[in-house]
């Protein structure tokens, strides 16, 4: 039986658009009380000793939404990354960003980069945007890279493609496997999120839209996660 120590906590922060129709605003305002929110998110995380935290912002399949929303999305970014540059800064908060995010543009690619080169050295706590994400490209991805490191004869035939090389070719390498997933909004199911590295990782579904997640809803998940007993297949 594996020890409860959760160490990398991984969120699908869902119900924004869903919470702006329950509000009579534009999907906008729930996108906007969505991604305020996630300054919340990483202060729980510092607060309980997580080291990693990870957030599924937007899907590779997300591009198929209106061309509106799209661009009002593309803006939201811009805003959050200029927004939390100080808060990482202070609170020493260690920036990664999982997918094919240059399918964003210029502005937005040079912002993340630099802001992970600012970011790269602290440690409190090391937070994975997944931007323009999905876990069957990012497996298909790996593949590929394999196949081709075969082909240049940086891989032979000696090696073993095991669990541990494979991971090594996908976005999360270095990266322990989410302990706990936090979906939000009431869904269930992880839309293309992690799938690899999820495979022992419990499952916590939240009722509440994500621009309302709150300490308590936190704590609930956290409750539940401790109250199991994780066997990994033993």
């Amino acid at each position: 039986m594996l020890e409860n120590k959760l160490n990398h906590l991984a969120v699908i922060m869902d119900g924004n658009r869903r919470w702006a129709k329950l509000h009579n605003l534009d999907f906008f305002e729930g996108h906007k009380k969505g991604s305020d929110n996630i300054e919340l998110l990483l202060d729980l995380a510092i607060k309980n000793d997580i080291k990693y935290l990870s957030v599924y912002a937007f899907s590779s399949e997300n591009w198929l939404r209106k061309k509106e929303e799209i661009s009002y999305l593309k803006d939201l970014i811009i805003y959050y990354l200029d927004k939390q540059e100080n808060y990482l800064i202070n609170n020493q908060i260690k920036l990664v960003v999982i997918g094919e995010y240059v399918k964003f543009g210029e502005e937005i690619s040079a912002k993340i980069k630099n802001l992970i080169e600012k970011t790269k050295s602290f440690n409190n706590l090391t937070f994975i945007i997944a931007l323009n994400y999905g876990a069957r490209v990012e497996i298909l991805r790996a593949v590929d890279n394999i196949l081709l490191d075969f082909k240049n004869q940086i891989l032979s035939k000696e090696d073993d493609l095991d669990e541990k090389l494979f991971s090594q070719y996908l976005y999360t390498k270095d990266i322990p496997d989410p302990d706990l997933l936090i979906r939000t909004g009431g869904e269930k199911r992880l839309s293309n999120f992690l799938l690899w590295q999820l495979s022992y990782t419990e499952l916590f579904f939240e009722e509440t839209m994500w621009p309302d997640f709150n300490e308590n809803c936190f704590n609930n998940a956290l409750n539940s996660f401790y109250s199991r007993e994780r066997r990994v297949g033993k």
